[in-house]
């Protein structure tokens, strides 16, 4: 297997064309942030079947905006659909002589 981009003539211009795990060593992130990226729309790719290729021009104009974050934020959610921080405050333990322990 080639880690060398595609390349697909378009009249007098070249385009190429970089797979996901490509992207992510040029943006230096891993596969999964590349992918994600990919999915949101964030960065925009060329679908083909279940192959994603992404241009080298699409690849500079995310670089040269600054980027952009992903939807959602940074924090990660965990499987029950809260963050460890949300919800509702913890109650306090009572203790046997009617007072609440720290």
């Amino acid at each position: 297997m080639s880690t060398q981009p595609s390349q697909c003539r378009l009249g007098a211009s070249e385009m190429r064309l970089f797979t996901a795990k490509e992207l992510a060593r040029i943006l230096d992130v891993r596969d999964e942030r590349a992918y994600a990226l990919l999915r949101a729309g964030v960065i925009p790719a060329v679908y083909i079947g279940r192959q994603v290729r992404v241009s080298d021009e699409a690849i500079q104009q995310f670089v040269e905006s600054g980027g952009l974050p992903l939807p959602g934020g940074w924090r990660r959610k965990r499987p029950g659909g809260r963050h460890p921080k949300e919800g509702p405050p913890r109650r306090r333990k009572e203790v046997s002589n009617g007072r609440t322990a720290k």
